[in-house]
């Protein structure tokens, strides 16, 4: 059995930052094809903020609730100790 004993806080934020960014562009490229289709006063407005504001959104929120996720976990694993989890080898054939 092994344990999680603690986060790296800024990388592991880095790397789930990076990904929430990647799902804020796929979000962000379903409503630039609706506001594509839809009358609106300014599309141009709401295609540029759904390509652009929303992966940049979804990037900084990602990474200051997961920072903060990881420096909650690190306290609690601490005193209670972390996630257990068991490992099997994974022999390539």
């Amino acid at each position: 059995m092994h344990e999680i004993k603690s986060f790296r806080i800024f990388q592991t934020a880095k790397v789930i930052a990076v990904l929430y960014l990647i799902f804020g562009f796929v979000e962000g490229a379903i409503l630039t094809i609706v506001f594509a289709h839809r009358p609106h006063p300014h599309p141009l407005l709401g295609i540029l903020l759904s390509l652009i504001g929303l992966p940049i959104l979804f990037g900084v929120v990602g990474f200051i609730f997961l920072a903060i996720g990881c420096w909650l976990y690190n306290i609690v694993a601490a005193r209670i100790g972390g996630i257990a989890f068991e490992l099997t080898s994974h022999s390539e054939n």
